[in-house]
């Protein structure tokens, strides 16, 4: 039996699959893994589609990182940023901006797109690989980066080019919660690095609330608690919190929006955005994990 996971999120850097076949399969005559020319080798690309009565998506394009063998083979795969972790990169910047780190760093053969353009001022990278550097800029500036149809987008954990609408018919199980806004407790930390470096924080909402961090780079302390409080306001909702499994049409991205049924007459105003997506498929049964990140209020 072969069963696949895949997994997509704007929080992750990486989109992953996985990949579990028997020992023994064959295609065209050749064994898959254990030969002396294997049509699964680490480095190989790989695609996988899923669809329904002919329609099939690409659910995942990428590259071979791993196989396991066991009672059955396990191939692991990483997107394209499998090509970002390899060579190094140094270079000292005065002011640098995400473009210009990206025109510096960024291998000929991988396109990309700068969605939203950063400064971050005095900046020094050693000898790090261009998805370190993504993942320093995540973590430090929350930069978002991830690759779509292998491209990668830089910037934005949304692109509106890219984002779609779907309007669901059907939910087959969920883990979502109902919230009022006035249960919502959120501690928004928002950090300004000045030119030198020096970092301050300024904290709006609950104490003991969840907290989201986000940095800017060189603005004011007024400027600061502003984008704070509208943060503070868009993640404060009355609305679902949590994830819902549904059949793989239509087929969802993260940065996508989602309506829930109608069932759901609890809430009707507005959609959800979608941070992550775990798609899978068991030998029978082909499925998609859908968490969402906040409501938004559209048409």
């Amino acid at each position: 039996m072969v069963s696949v996971e895949v997994v997509s999120s704007w929080d992750q850097l990486t989109d992953t699959a996985t990949l579990t076949v028997p020992k023994k399969i064959n295609w065209q005559g050749e064994p898959l893994v254990f030969s002396n020319n294997p049509i699964l080798k680490k480095g190989n690309p790989l695609s996988i589609e899923m669809g329904l009565n002919y329609r099939n998506a690409e659910w995942f394009k990428g590259y071979i990182t791993a196989i396991h063998a066991g009672k059955e083979v396990t191939v692991d795969c990483q997107d394209a940023m499998f090509l970002l972790k390899k060579g190094t990169f140094t270079k000292a910047y005065e002011k640098a901006k995400l473009s210009q780190i990206l025109r510096d760093m960024m291998p000929a053969s991988v396109p990309y797109e700068v969605v939203a353009d950063y400064d971050f001022g005095q900046l020094r990278i050693s000898n790090a690989t261009p998805a370190q550097v993504l993942e320093q800029l995540r973590q430090d500036y929350f930069v978002r980066s991830f690759f779509r149809d292998g491209k990668l987008y830089a910037g934005l954990a949304v692109v509106p080019k890219l984002q779609q609408t779907h309007r669901l018919k059907w939910v087959i199980d969920n883990n979502l919660e109902y919230i009022n806004k006035d249960e919502v407790k959120i501690l928004i930390k928002g950090v300004i690095m000045d030119a030198k470096n020096k970092k301050e924080t300024i904290e709006v909402g609950d104490k003991d609330g969840e907290v989201r961090t986000f940095h800017q780079y060189n603005i004011s302390k007024t400027e600061m608690k502003r984008l704070c409080e509208q943060e503070l306001e868009r993640l404060k909702y009355s609305g679902f919190r949590g994830s819902f499994t549904t059949f793989i049409e239509p087929y969802i991205n993260h940065g996508d929006v989602v309506y829930l049924p109608e069932l759901y007459d609890v809430d009707t105003e507005g959609g959800y955005l979608v941070k992550k997506v775990t798609r899978s498929f068991d030998g029978t049964k082909a499925r998609q994990n859908v968490e969402l990140e906040r409501k938004i209020l559209t048409d």
